[in-house]
């Protein structure tokens, strides 16, 4: 049964106007669903997308006949919606991809604690080979336990360049450390 919605039901908002909210509904309800699988790649909230778009035209404080065309808004509606949440979940990917990175490179405390006395002389002294940009986020890493941000704020760079700073100089500390080992061994 092909329902239409006259233009007097359509000049009262959708809110006060049960009979024409549900007849846009079941009549878009299933093409804006297909539309919105068809944006976002999945099935995953696609119904939720479609939801959202009637309820916010439910929640319109104007009539419905302002709209020049309930179609093409609610597909509008509907695309907007879909690229704002495509848009959330790419931020969140990234945001879960830095703190795993974070997580990865981040000393365990009781890596720090585990320094052997006997070592610690050893570390500093290869310490001071490093160039002093590296000395200097190593010192301030390692021994003043402040953060990447912290340390990125002190000498006016970035966390990632920081991060990348500490790696580089505890590969060559673990190298000029293994030198040392291997020229203690052969005498």
């Amino acid at each position: 049964m092909e329902t239409c919605v006259t233009p007097e039901v359509l000049s009262l908002p959708a809110a006060v106007n049960d009979n024409a909210f549900s007849e846009l509904y079941e009549k878009y309800y299933q093409q804006l669903l297909f539309f919105a699988v068809k944006c976002l790649g999945s099935t995953e909230g696609a119904a939720d997308v479609v939801q959202d778009c009637f309820i916010k035209l439910w929640q319109l404080p104007r009539s419905l006949s302002e709209i020049s065309s309930i179609r093409n808004y609610l597909y509008t509606m509907v695309r907007n919606r879909c690229t704002d949440l495509l848009h959330s979940k790419t931020r969140v990917s990234k945001l879960e991809q830095e703190w795993q990175l974070y997580q990865e490179n981040e000393p365990a405390p009781s890596e720090l604690l585990a320094i052997d006395r006997d070592i610690l002389p050893e570390i500093l002294s290869a310490m001071k080979k490093l160039p002093p940009r590296m000395q200097e986020v190593f010192r301030l890493y390692y021994l003043e336990g402040k953060s990447y941000a912290e340390i990125g704020e002190l000498l006016h760079t970035q966390p990632g360049t920081v991060r990348n700073q500490r790696n580089k100089a505890l590969q060559n500390i673990q190298k000029l450390l293994q030198k040392q080992a291997l020229l203690s061994d052969k005498n």
